[in-house]
């Protein structure tokens, strides 16, 4: 359902935001796990994704200052091309 598109979930290390890291990549998506302070947790939803044959990274920026946005989004542009679902 979500082939080759390119996901950006805030707040994807925890609750409902790692539960729609976890669907978002089990419906084909590249998933981007953003966190503010909880980066191991996001590297388990990451190892979760990808021991799931899903395809996902960890990204940690801060959605309230929009310097760090404006970078994380730069550095996603370069890597994939777009974001598709915020």
């Amino acid at each position: 359902v979500l082939d080759g598109q390119v996901a950006v979930v805030t707040g994807g290390s925890r609750g409902i935001g790692q539960a729609i890291s976890l669907s978002a990549a089990k419906a084909g998506a590249h998933v981007y796990v953003n966190y503010i302070s909880r980066a191991g947790a996001a590297e388990e939803v990451v190892e979760k994704i990808k021991s799931a044959g899903g395809s996902a990274e960890v990204l940690g920026f801060n959605v309230a200052k929009s310097e760090e946005v404006d970078e994380a989004f730069k550095k996603i542009k370069s890597q994939k091309g777009r974001v598709d679902i915020l």
